[in-house]
């Protein structure tokens, strides 16, 4: 389901294009419709039980000349493995289908290395109660055995097993193991509070007007945008004037603080040469040349912050933060298809 203008309406599965179910039949015709576009590997790769339910050899490989060495045996166990299948790259049928798929094939007892690892202390599901029969798409609950007098029997699949490993694993790390309390005032980032005295009211007009020429660029044109890009460690910066003579540099960064600045004399050398050629005692130049003596000329001027450093998220680096802002925008692209 999906919102879209205040109401909630009916998506088309992501493996199945604009469809919104999936068949399973065995009365004739193809017994899975329609064929799924799975993206368990990503790149357009895909495993689905559908092909299973036609002949086969199920020791030929899935993708000839991947690097993924799946075998079509190993259809069931990828299909039952939480850690690289989900909702959003496995089909339905695929998903309440791969134990009788297993049981029907003979598949059992497949050394696979697709296989769902339990963690330790962990137990196993009761094998005789793994769904068998083709016609069985439960995943959990009671099964009427339609060739055993329709008796209803107590069933469950292996991706669901599976799943109730994985989150038992999860209950006993995250809420049942002894861990040591988390370090309240520790942070990843830290502060740089670099302020410089500046020549003279010229040398500080000059500043201002190459300043203002660099942050008028567009991002992509702007040579500092495009640095704190790419080192991708730096949460926040900016340039601050403060009375008639001074000028600080004001950032927030991740981890060491020597790598940070040795990494802008690497990244703006030329635009720090074209700053500090109007501070006063601004170490040698270019700074290129010169990196341990620009290094000890930010050290002696950075003001360091009184302890504690408050961060909202002392435990998220720079790429941390861009992983779950693609995460979320991935998910919401989703639900909105």
């Amino acid at each position: 389901m999906a919102k879209k203008e205040g109401q909630f309406v009916r998506t088309g599965h992501p493996t199945l294009g604009t469809e919104q179910a999936q068949t399973l039949t065995f009365r004739g015709g193809d017994k899975v419709m329609p064929h799924p576009k799975n993206l368990t590997f990503g790149k357009g790769l895909g495993v689905s039980t559908s092909v299973l339910f036609e002949p086969v050899n199920h020791d030929d490989s899935v993708f000839p000349g991947e690097e993924h060495a799946a075998a079509f045996r190993d259809i069931p166990d990828i299909v039952a493995n939480p850690e690289v299948s989900h909702f959003f790259n496995t089909d339905c049928v695929s998903c309440h289908s791969e134990s009788t798929r297993r049981s029907e094939l003979n598949l059992q007892g497949n050394d696979s290395p697709f296989q769902f690892k339990r963690q330790a202390g962990i137990s196993g599901v009761n094998t005789a109660i793994l769904a068998k029969k083709e016609w069985n798409v439960r995943n959990f609950g009671w099964f009427p055995d339609f060739f055993n007098g329709g008796k209803a029997v107590e069933s469950v699949s292996q991706r669901t097993a599976n799943e109730a490993a994985e989150s038992a694993a999860f209950i006993n790390r995250e809420y049942f193991t002894n861990k040591p309390e988390p370090e309240t005032t520790k942070n990843v980032a830290n502060a740089l509070t670099l302020v410089m005295t500046i020549k003279s009211p010229e040398d500080k007009v000059k500043l201002k007007q190459l300043i203002n020429s660099l942050q008028q660029l567009p991002p992509e044109k702007n040579p500092i945008a495009v640095a704190l890009t790419k080192l991708g460690n730096v949460h926040f910066a900016r340039f601050v004037f403060i009375g008639d003579d001074q000028l600080a540099v004001i950032t927030s960064y991740d981890n060491d603080f020597d790598a940070y600045i040795l990494a802008f004399v690497d990244e703006l050398g030329e635009v720090f040469d074209k700053l500090l050629a109007h501070i006063q005692d601004a170490p040698p130049l270019p700074v290129k040349e010169h990196p341990e003596s620009f290094l000890e000329f930010v050290k002696k001027r950075d003001l360091t912050c009184e302890p504690p450093f408050y961060s909202a998220y002392p435990s998220l680096k720079v790429q941390d933060i861009h992983t779950l802002q693609k995460n979320a925008a991935e998910q919401a692209s989703r639900a909105s298809q």
